[in-house]
């Protein structure tokens, strides 16, 4: 979970370290987060509820928009 390659990195924007999302997404610590895992049912609980939360913001960036998410689905299949 927290090992590391050897040698220099190449140019360019960093790669972002899949720790770094679920940080991100939770809005938790690596320690934090590796304790809630420890608890399988606690971890599964936290991540809906944190999946939720996030669909949730997009589904009210696309009704601040004027555009239902559903609309915005049928356009690009068209």
């Amino acid at each position: 979970m927290q090992g590391t390659m050897p040698g220099a990195r190449g140019r360019g924007r960093p790669h972002t370290a899949w720790m770094d999302n679920i940080e991100t997404w939770t809005g938790l610590s690596m320690e934090e987060s590796a304790r809630m895992t420890e608890d399988r049912h606690k971890w599964r609980k936290y991540g809906s509820r944190t999946a939720k939360e996030q669909n949730n913001c997009i589904m009210q960036k696309y009704k601040h928009q004027g555009q239902s998410m559903i609309q915005k689905i049928h356009s690009s299949l068209s």
